[in-house]
């Protein structure tokens, strides 16, 4: 039976990045946005450490790899899409007004 567990993203008022959050023996699968967000968009940085050098997430096509959100939103994610993802941040496109606690959901790799 697949292992889900939620990890809360926390980016600051006033700010635009989250905090880190480990991803290491675990796949993204999703995220619940909360009812308070002021971002439209919100795209990824990711490093191979904790407390490494972040770097923005893109596709093959060197894309930014962005996502389209709403306040209580909840993002459908392809874990395939971004298989080896080790220490990630979220990136609103704006500032926070308040707090935003963001829900990322991982499911164990097995």
């Amino acid at each position: 039976m697949p292992a889900y567990r939620n990890v809360t993203a926390t980016i600051a008022a006033g700010a635009t990045t989250s905090g880190e959050v480990a991803l290491k023996g675990k796949r993204l699968v999703g995220m619940l946005m909360p009812a308070a967000l002021t971002g439209t968009s919100l795209t990824l940085l990711t490093a191979t450490a904790s407390g490494g050098t972040f770097v923005g997430v893109t596709d093959a096509a060197g894309s930014p790899v962005t996502f389209a959100v709403a306040p209580g939103q909840y993002i459908a994610i392809d874990p395939a899409a971004l298989e080896g993802l080790r220490y990630v941040k979220l990136v609103s496109n704006l500032a926070e007004a308040v707090e935003a606690l963001v829900t990322v959901v991982t499911l164990d790799v097995a």
